[in-house]
């Protein structure tokens, strides 16, 4: 998880790194994220090394406002669909 803290009330953004590797499920980790934006208590809500896949099945229960994806010289595959997802979604301005 990665966190950013400003003063004031919440945060600024949460943002799960890995899928959960205990077997957790995407909607429930994803549900608590949503939960804790609606509440005021983070502004942002992302998700860092999570495929198309996942990304889509996020966006169903609420919206993903920061993605982070493997993308570098060696590792361009990211480029193919989790940029691309990230463009189509993107909001002006």
């Amino acid at each position: 998880m990665w966190l950013v803290a400003v003063p004031g009330p919440g945060l600024v953004a949460e943002r799960w790194h890995w899928p959960a590797e205990d077997g957790t499920p995407l909607e429930e980790y994803w549900q608590v994220f949503t939960d804790l934006r609606s509440e005021g208590k983070i502004h942002a809500a992302g998700l860092s090394n999570h495929g198309i896949f996942r990304l889509e099945a996020a966006e169903e229960i609420g919206v993903v406002d920061a993605i982070q994806a493997l993308f570098n010289l060696i590792h361009r595959e990211a480029a193919d669909d989790v940029l691309l997802w990230a463009r189509v979604r993107a909001k002006p301005g």
